[in-house]
């Protein structure tokens, strides 16, 4: 066992001390979802923008990437919110022009 840990100690030395601490506590546990969040560091050198832009869709993990699904989800909540802030905006204006319509008469 000894073994395995200075294995993985070894393999994640030149990390960041987070990317070692969510390496080396996936052996601790049995979480699913943190073995593969760094199983997708992993291929991608340990990068996380490197694994929410995954573009690799032969990857059996590439429907449950973490790294990509947070992104997917930001950038929704963030077109969500543009379309609203747009729609507001053109609602205003609408108000603007109804209520000089009627300065008008």
């Amino acid at each position: 066992m000894e073994n395995h840990d200075e294995y993985r100690k070894n393999y994640v030395k030149n990390e960041s001390p987070r990317v070692q601490r969510q390496y080396l506590n996936i052996f601790k546990g049995k979480s699913k979802a943190k073995a593969v969040g760094v199983k997708c560091l992993d291929c991608c050198c340990f990068q996380p923008s490197e694994a929410a832009d995954c573009r690799v869709p032969s990857c059996p993990l590439y429907n449950v990437n973490p790294y990509r699904i947070a992104r997917l989800k930001r950038e929704a909540k963030h077109s969500n919110l543009r379309e609203i802030e747009q729609h507001t905006a053109t609602k205003g204006k609408d108000n603007e022009n109804q209520d000089n319509d009627k300065g008008k008469e």
